[in-house]
């Protein structure tokens, strides 16, 4: 997709989504809401695959104001999927569901944390948004580490194995190892640089922007074609690996030099309760 072709889809996006606003039931509360065009994120490299998606965020008190079954699941939950209304995909959360997802760092929580700093504010009367994407990117205290770590001993138990065995042809056990230590390491690139990572239909683009991603790429490349039954690719997957993984643990070091997790992951991997 061109510049102009995606400009002119945000640009219909934007009235789209202020159309929406404009109409029941989302007028009730749009004075208060903060909405964010999250799909495509707002960055150089995301196109148009899908619809655009749109967030709306409003505090507790309007979504009691909305009809059965939206304030039930907002009331409950935080969050309510409204599906696609007028050519956008909605997803409507409380204030108070996106503050405490900010709270922890599973998976689901990073993913909320990049996706709001990569979103473009489409209606904020309250001028939220900026406050929002600044909360998004602070994580709790030790929540690095705790993100990162089990990244890593993931990302050395796959590459480990995939270093010691073909994975050419397409078999399911090196379609799983694969998936392992792409999705591992792809999140870990993004987790260095920016202290969260995307959903998966942005991550291999998004790490490419990093330099852990940069360095890995090729890597990267040569294990999609590797499971698609390449032999010179799944050849350089098993000679190349352990320098990936020399890469990983050189730009954690600085960091977390000393950790049992970095200087033995295939050992703190076995620990049961860890």
């Amino acid at each position: 997709m061109t510049t102009d072709q995606t400009t002119d889809f945000r640009a219909e996006a934007r009235t789209a989504a202020t159309a929406l606003l404009a109409s029941a039931p989302w007028l009730d509360v749009a004075s208060r809401a903060l909405a964010l065009l999250v799909r495509p994120a707002a960055t150089a490299w995301a196109e148009h695959v899908a619809t655009p998606a749109v967030w709306l965020i409003l505090d507790g008190v309007e979504a009691r104001s909305l009809a059965a079954p939206m304030r039930e699941a907002l009331t409950t939950s935080g969050v309510y999927r409204a599906g696609t209304t007028d050519g956008l995909d909605l997803t409507v959360f409380t204030s108070e569901a996106v503050a405490r997802a900010f709270e922890g760092v599973p998976r689901a929580s990073l993913e909320l944390r990049w996706t709001v700093r990569h979103a473009e504010p489409l209606h904020d009367p309250l001028h939220r948004a900026d406050g929002l994407a600044s909360a998004a990117g602070r994580l709790p205290t030790d929540g690095l580490e705790r993100v990162v770590r089990p990244l890593y001993v993931t990302a050395v138990t796959a590459v480990t194995v995939l270093s010691a065995s073909p994975v050419d042809g397409t078999p399911l056990a090196g379609v799983v190892l694969a998936g392992e230590a792409a999705g591992a390491l792809l999140r870990l690139c993004c987790v260095l640089e920016d202290g969260t990572h995307p959903p998966a239909e942005y991550l291999a683009l998004a790490s490419r922007e990093t330099r852990l991603g940069k360095r890995a790429g090729s890597w990267l490349d040569d294990l999609a074609a590797a499971v698609g039954g390449e032999a010179r690719a799944a050849r350089w997957v098993r000679e190349s690996g352990p320098g990936v993984l020399r890469e990983a643990a050189t730009a954690l070091h600085a960091e977390f030099g000393g950790r049992d997790w970095l200087r033995e992951p295939e050992t703190y991997a076995l620990r049961p309760n860890r």
